[in-house]
């Protein structure tokens, strides 16, 4: 593992999972790893300085129950009002960064999409100077994780709007889209049916 400085993830587990009916990061990707322990473990293995996992009151809970283990240097922050949705989640996890003024750039990684990889977090980093924010784009259509810098993640952070949609609050920095060969990038484990399609 090489330590990238002064990169870091957030990824956003605080949802209700209502059509799933159960965490989306609980599900298994493997016969013994959850979407969680998969997710966490491609940032590891890149080399984030910081990890970041927001979480629901329940999450919480369900989390303890299945006695995950993570390194110390993944940190899970309490969402106490999930309700308020996406956009005050993603804020809650900057706020928890040690270094959110300074920090360089960030991944926003969703719990629902556990295919991250080595290739796509790698390509994505080497393009980090090319704009304000980094979307993986998949024949025209964006997908994820995203990578934003530290301007976005100091304005972000103290936005006063918490019901922002994230998608258009980013329309107002510059973009850089990046064509990748992973149809994987814009998948969502959203319900049943899907998991149990690929899974």
């Amino acid at each position: 593992m090489i330590k990238k400085n002064n990169t870091s993830v957030v990824i956003l587990s605080a949802g209700f999972s209502s059509r799933m009916k159960q965490a989306k990061f609980s599900l298994l990707f493997e016969k013994n790893r959850t979407f969680l322990e998969k997710i966490v473990g491609e940032y590891l293995t890149f080399g984030c300085e910081e990890i970041i996992v927001v979480m629901n009151p329940d999450g919480i809970n369900i989390k303890n129950t299945l006695n995950l283990n993570f390194p110390d240097i993944v940190k899970f922050v309490l969402n106490k009002f999930p309700e308020r949705e996406r956009f005050f989640s993603l804020q809650t996890g900057l706020k928890a960064l040690k270094k959110n003024n300074c920090c360089f750039c960030c991944f926003i990684q969703n719990s629902d999409n556990p295919f991250v990889n080595q290739e796509l977090l790698t390509v994505l980093y080497e393009k980090r100077n090319e704009a304000e924010y980094i979307v993986p784009a998949y024949k025209e259509k964006g997908g994820h994780p995203i990578m934003i810098n530290k301007n976005i993640i100091k304005q972000l952070s103290s936005e006063k709007n918490i019901h922002s949609n994230l998608k258009e609050y980013l329309k107002r920095f510059l973009i850089y889209r990046l064509k990748v060969d992973d149809k994987n990038i814009l998948l969502n484990i959203n319900d049943e049916n899907i998991y149990k399609k690929l899974f």
